[in-house]
């Protein structure tokens, strides 16, 4: 998924290169739907993964450590930012927290700041 984020922000850069800020076109419109919708295909496929891990390894509860806003006050630089800021990463935890009522697996939030020193 960093792949496709990567290719993305190289064919968007690339397109509005030389143009007034804000430019969007229909080219720029239909490749940024297709980065989406493979987004999207990554996230289900990735939660689909972890929900049949919990289930074929008898894992009754999964426990996600999210903090809220950590990605809106990131500040790694130019190149890591557009790797890490830009990955849905809402969705997989909602997708998870839909797969898990759906198999009967416990879903469970936490904070975990000040958990690391890399901790926001």
């Amino acid at each position: 998924m960093k792949a496709m984020n990567q290719l993305w922000n190289k064919k968007v850069a690339t397109r509005q290169e030389g143009k007034p800020e804000g430019y969007w076109d229909n080219w720029l419109d239909r490749v940024t739907r297709k980065r989406n919708h493979q987004m999207r295909d990554g996230i289900n496929k990735a939660a689909k993964l972890i929900a049949n891990h919990c289930l074929k390894s008898g894992i009754g509860t999964l426990i996600v450590g999210w903090n809220e806003g950590f990605k809106s006050n990131s500040n790694l630089g130019k190149v890591n930012n557009q790797k890490f800021v830009q990955m849905p990463l809402g969705k997989l935890k909602n997708r998870l927290k839909e797969l898990c009522d759906l198999h009967g697996i416990r879903f469970v939030e936490t904070e975990e700041a000040y958990t690391s020193k890399a901790s926001f």
